[in-house]
């Protein structure tokens, strides 16, 4: 697939009634949200028909201990881009464990799951099999205070928030039928009815998009 100004290009094309004004068509972070909204919904109607992952879909990263942000002598923290949703209890993290890649740490729903895992002796923390913890935009990893490197692979929220991701050269993670997923909500959006008046005014306002785009 192609990089992700390539895909808003293809976004903008599909957009014959001009839903996307000529001033939101110059805002380059106004055009990313909108695309990584289009992507997420896209990839969440897929999945809930087929209950599978695509790998396009899908990012590796590789989280370096910092020092400097830990606050607790219970958990290391090591901050991580947002997850999609796929699900009441499923999120777009698929892999959260070793840098090997061997060891998947055990992933806690909630606090309360947490702390429900940890009384009972087959569940609970333990040094040679960690658990781990997304809270506020960091993976609080118990079990392991001398972990230092954390690798996380899945379907996140805003791929450019992956520091190893450049959105001019990297393919932007969809795959072909989320494209078309993509461009299909832009041409829903310009069906407007009849009794709904279109947004023609140029004055940055999207009023009549179904999926809002935050910067």
């Amino acid at each position: 697939m192609g990089t992700l100004p390539e895909i808003i290009e293809e976004i903008i094309r599909a957009d014959n009634a001009g839903i996307i004004t000529d001033e939101q068509k110059d805002d380059n972070d106004f055009l990313e949200a909108l695309a990584n909204e289009y992507r997420a919904q896209a990839i969440f109607d897929i999945y809930a028909k087929t209950k599978r992952i695509n790998p396009a879909w899908t990012q590796q990263m590789v989280i370096d201990y910092d020092p400097q942000i830990q606050e607790s002598d219970c958990y290391l923290l090591f901050p991580a881009p947002n997850p999609i949703s796929l699900g009441p209890l499923m999120d777009g993290h698929i892999y959260i464990g070793s840098d090997c890649g061997a060891i998947n740490y055990p992933k806690a729903r909630s606090r309360a799951d947490l702390a429900n895992r940890n009384n009972h002796r087959h569940t609970r923390v333990k040094i040679d099999k960690p658990k781990v913890l997304f809270s506020d935009g960091c993976y609080e990893v118990y079990g392991n205070m001398m972990l230092r490197k954390l690798m996380v692979d899945g379907i996140n929220s805003y791929p450019t928030e992956v520091p190893t991701y450049n959105k001019y050269i990297d393919p932007y993670p969809i795959s072909p039928d989320v494209l078309i997923m993509m461009k299909s909500y832009v041409i829903k959006e310009t069906a407007q009815p009849t009794n709904t008046p279109a947004d023609t005014k140029s004055d940055s306002q999207h009023t009549t998009t179904s999926i809002n785009a935050q910067k």
